[in-house]
């Protein structure tokens, strides 16, 4: 993303976003997650509960990479929503 894009971004991630949580199921989802990894981490070995860790931290650049991806698309889709179409 270039600098502008990124400063959006960011203020809709700081700002705006947990405006939508009520919004959706995400603070069950997230708690429900917790648990299982809880649960998990007291079943394993320091070696198992470190590859653990590096799993979640691989999941969570994902996670990040896909939220950007969403920001783009949906600033793409407004951007095009304000465009004049000719029929």
């Amino acid at each position: 993303m270039d600098e502008v894009m990124q400063v959006l971004y960011n203020d809709i991630l700081q700002r705006l976003l947990v405006k939508y949580y009520g919004k959706t199921d995400f603070e069950e989802c997230c708690e429900a997650r917790d648990q299982l990894h809880s649960r998990l981490h007291a079943q394993l070995s320091p070696s198992q509960q470190a590859l653990l860790r590096e799993l979640q931290q691989a999941s969570d650049l994902a996670h990040a990479a896909e939220l950007e991806a969403m920001f783009l698309t949906a600033f793409d889709l407004c951007k095009s929503l304000a465009l004049p179409h000719s029929a």
